[in-house]
């Protein structure tokens, strides 16, 4: 049976609890300003809201077999207000397109959390599935110890402005803080935390998550902004993995648009780019 006949397929809903427990794991998984979400969890806990809908999604049993290759491409989320301690969300998903290329299928998931507190987060994934093992030859890499990270380099709070020159900020993750943020954000897809199935979709070994790599992103484009929801939304491309253990840097400019302050950043290793990303900053924020 073809991927294509799960389009239109709609999933849910589920329910998810906002915590404050939850919002400071979350916090401290993705390195995040303790200090500054006391009342509401940070922009990129959108992810676990994402998160929330997509298992039901991927244990489809017309999805499930088209997952020995699964790759986040692309991501975009809309904030319409804080995502507070205490509310609850129900999170909703439909595959809205199924393109086939060859062997690939870059399905588009757009999912919808509503929370009691009336905020709104819309997301549009692209996933990139098939249900061939990864082909070609791979220059397969030893793990790295569980511990090991590079240099981590805290945000700096300044807040941006016209012309603002961002970065370089340094950011890196181990093993085991794969697994911290896998917890977390309800992210297990095992290319990231084992190394054989990393390889068997294609990988040299196990990946950081790319929402992880967005959190640091978010977290840099608001770091010098105030209150509970200062990121109106996000658009993020996800071009070339980060391995545990490497070294992440993050770069970027601020300008001024009609919509708010617009952020744009890579995230680089070597000067490879591997996530870029436009964060529009509500004004105010």
């Amino acid at each position: 049976m073809p991927l294509s006949n799960v389009e239109g397929r709609s999933y849910g809903p589920q329910t998810i609890h906002l915590t404050e427990t939850l919002s400071r794991q979350f916090v401290a998984a993705t390195g995040d300003d303790e200090s500054r979400w006391v009342d509401a969890a940070p922009p990129s806990f959108a992810a676990a809201l994402l998160f929330g809908i997509a298992p039901e999604f991927l244990a489809d049993p017309d999805v499930r077999p088209f997952t020995k290759v699964l790759v986040h491409s692309d991501q975009r989320f809309t904030w319409s207000g804080p995502l507070s301690h205490g509310s609850v969300w129900t999170v909703t998903a439909t595959v809205t397109s199924v393109r086939s290329r060859g062997a690939m299928n870059f399905v588009t998931l757009n999912a919808d959390a509503v929370g009691d507190n009336g905020s709104l987060l819309s997301s549009t994934s692209v996933f990139l599935m098939g249900d061939e093992p990864g082909t070609g030859d791979i220059d397969e890499r030893t793990e790295p110890p569980i511990l090991k990270h590079a240099q981590i380099d805290s945000v700096s709070a300044v807040r941006l402005q016209e012309g603002s020159i961002i970065g370089p900020v340094a950011k890196s993750v181990d093993r085991l803080g794969l697994v911290k943020y896998a917890a977390v954000s309800g992210d297990f897809n095992p290319v990231h935390l084992d190394h054989d199935s990393a390889v068997a979709s294609g990988l040299a070994g196990v990946v950081v998550h790319g929402l992880l790599m967005s959190a640091w992103m978010l977290q840099t484009a608001v770091a010098g902004t105030s209150g509970d929801a200062p990121a109106r939304s996000a658009r993020l491309r996800f071009k070339s993995p980060l391995f545990p253990a490497q070294q992440a840097i993050i770069t970027g400019a601020a300008k001024t648009t009609a919509d708010g302050l617009a952020v744009s950043l890579t995230t680089s290793h070597d000067d490879v780019a591997l996530v870029t990303a436009t964060v529009t900053i509500a004004p105010g924020g």
